[in-house]
């Protein structure tokens, strides 16, 4: 790729907006001129269409020798790297039994595999040493509010 230098100045940035700069380049593992080059290539590259952007990549791809079938087989070996998505699982046994039992549980956090207990403390921890003993596979774990408890404003 060729490239040339040139020297920009910029002026009327808010007082602290270059140290701000600076400091996003280093913590991206950059220096202040590369963060900046690469700030201005982005930008340049999200007003290009697609087809121009891929063009270096079809050139290259042309060049190579590659067939489409061998392009298939690559990208096909690159998608069965994929890991598949799990469904979700279905709660609505231990929702249920939340239901029923939160009278007898306010304030505690309980354990449930299904609808079976497996732990119900008021110290979440006790409630977790007892999940890691249980051999169920994935239970859910809860707290059932209390109607003593103070509501809950996000701080």
């Amino acid at each position: 790729m060729q490239t040339e230098t040139i020297q920009i100045e910029i002026t009327g940035l808010p007082l602290g907006a270059k140290t701000a700069l600076e400091e996003v380049g280093r913590s991206r593992g950059k220096s202040f001129p590369d963060y900046l080059r690469d700030l201005l290539q982005n930008e340049l590259l999200s007003e290009k269409p697609f087809s121009e952007i891929l063009e270096p990549i079809r050139r290259s791809f042309d060049e190579s020798g590659m067939s489409e079938a061998e392009l298939d087989t690559l990208f096909e070996s690159a998608r069965d790297k994929r890991v598949p998505c799990e469904p979700m699982p279905d709660d609505t046994r231990e929702m249920n039994w939340i239901e029923e039992h939160k009278h007898e549980y306010a304030g505690q956090w309980v354990a449930l595999d299904g609808d079976r207990l497996i732990a119900a403390s008021s110290i979440q921890q006790e409630v977790w040493d007892a999940v890691k003993a249980d051999p169920a596979t994935l239970p859910l774990v809860h707290r059932i509010s209390s109607p003593d408890d103070l509501p809950y404003i996000g701080i």
